[in-house]
């Protein structure tokens, strides 16, 4: 919170903003992907819940991409790699939820060692 108020003359939260904003979104499409997933499997139309998950996440990833391109351009580097990891997860978890959406079978877990 210190630094949103006292970075760049105390616009630190406007810097943020895009961040936020994107990362909120990005959590909607995952949300509707979850939701798609849960009609699917029980046997409910799950088409009006699929398309704006698509159209959601295809622009929020779109954005999210040009806000981290845009924060390492002005060397931001905080900023770009919370932004990167935060896509990079967003995308684990759509493809994740994607195989689980299409019938295909679980990725197998790491081995742990003992």
């Amino acid at each position: 919170m210190a630094l949103a108020v006292t970075q760049a003359g105390g616009k630190g939260g406007l810097i943020l903003w895009p961040l936020f904003g994107t990362t909120n979104q990005l959590l909607a499409g995952v949300t509707l992907l979850v939701v798609t997933i849960w009609l699917r499997r029980s046997g409910r139309p799950y088409l009006y819940t699929l398309v704006p998950m698509l159209l959601v996440t295809a622009a929020t990833v779109s954005a999210m991409v040009g806000e981290v391109r845009s924060y390492f351009a002005t060397d931001n580097w905080l900023l770009g790699l919370m932004g990167t990891l935060i896509l990079a997860c967003d995308i684990w978890v759509i493809v994740e939820g994607t195989r689980v959406l299409l019938g295909l079978p679980a990725l197998a877990p790491l081995e742990t060692r003992g």
